[in-house]
């Protein structure tokens, strides 16, 4: 005989659904972006069924970031089509194009508001065939009201307040179907603050709560090897799926692919000492000399078995690490 509270689940599924009650495993299904430092960063990869914030100042790469998590998703998920909602009116598809996304197979919107994009994504995201969405940008999104009404009307805090209904009704759809929704946002300063960080992100709190991960990006410090070439730094600043938190990558931007992975595959190997670099401008691995950088980068990506070779070096020096700190902080616990 059942007891009271098996009859409670039974006619709770009956009357809602099965999955109500999540009986699987609950960790979060990542999916690696071949960007060794952004994956370490935020623990292994993209989590589905969350929400992503990436913001940072105007030309900072955040663009160019979300497409190439977008050619990741089109890769790893062709079934599924990959949305961009761009509010901003001027993403420039080519350079979608030599980053690698597949224009020709997601879908493409420019919504006329605030509430006609999220009423598109409601509705795409409801059908099960959306992997990857991204939404570029928040401080763009401008409420039908505010649109409509004349520009001396009061609109403080309507974008915020629509933001946070979107997000109520939006955050479980997401989840249920897997989606991943990243949202880029810009900076924007506040006036007559003299310590302390004085920048802030439009669209009120809502994002910053509802996101699972806040990637703020920077420029970096570090040298730029090329006149044409960006070198991005991203700070992590929340990570709710993962105990590592503040994790910080540096991503190079090419004028002729876009992001690289290979370059960030030489900087890595350089760092750990798998590439060494003898004389001037002379870098070597395994017995296997390349003069110039550029050279070696391009050596490294035309090579499979060279990739392979750099990532299980980098894999075991960190297993080493990891050990290490583990004794540290065992000894530490014993004394």
């Amino acid at each position: 005989m059942k007891d009271k509270l098996q009859e409670a689940i039974d006619l709770l599924e009956k009357t809602y659904d099965k999955g109500i009650f999540i009986r699987k495993d609950l960790t979060f299904e990542r999916v690696p972006t071949n960007l060794i430092g952004l994956d370490k960063a935020i623990g292994g990869g993209i989590p589905k069924g969350l929400i992503i914030e990436i913001f940072g100042p105007e030309m900072g790469g955040k663009t160019s970031l979300g497409l190439f998590i977008a050619k990741v998703f089109q890769t790893t998920f062709k079934e599924q089509k990959v949305l961009y909602l761009d509010y901003e009116h001027r993403v420039n598809v080519d350079w979608a194009k030599l980053i690698g996304v597949d224009t020709d197979n997601w879908i493409f919107s420019r919504p006329l508001h605030l509430e006609q994009g999220m009423d598109i994504a409601e509705k795409l995201i409801d059908t099960g065939k959306i992997s990857f969405m991204i939404v570029d940008s928040v401080a763009a999104m401008t409420p039908k009201d505010e649109l409509e009404g004349n520009i001396t009307d009061n609109s403080i805090g309507l974008q915020a307040r629509k933001l946070g209904q979107t997000f109520r009704k939006m955050a479980g759809l997401i989840s249920r179907k897997g989606v991943v929704a990243v949202f880029l946002n810009q900076i924007r300063e506040k006036v007559g603050v003299y310590f302390g960080d004085p920048t802030v992100t439009p669209g009120g709190k809502a994002l910053k709560f509802y996101s699972s991960i806040r990637i703020r990006i920077t420029g970096s410090k570090s040298k730029i090897y090329n006149e044409n070439e960006r070198i991005m730094k991203g700070s992590v600043l929340k990570n709710s799926t993962s105990t590592k938190q503040g994790g910080e990558f540096v991503y190079l931007i090419r004028p002729d692919i876009g992001i690289s992975y290979c370059d960030e595959l030489f900087d890595l190997a350089m760092e750990n000492g798998i590439i060494t670099e003898s004389g001037k401008n002379i870098f070597s691995i395994c017995k296997h000399d390349v003069k110039g950088r550029d050279k070696f980068v391009d050596y490294i990506c035309k090579s499979d078995k060279v990739k392979e070779y750099i990532l299980q070096n980098l894999n075991d020096k960190q297993t080493e690490r990891d050990k290490d700190n583990k004794l540290q902080v065992a000894e530490v616990s014993g004394s």
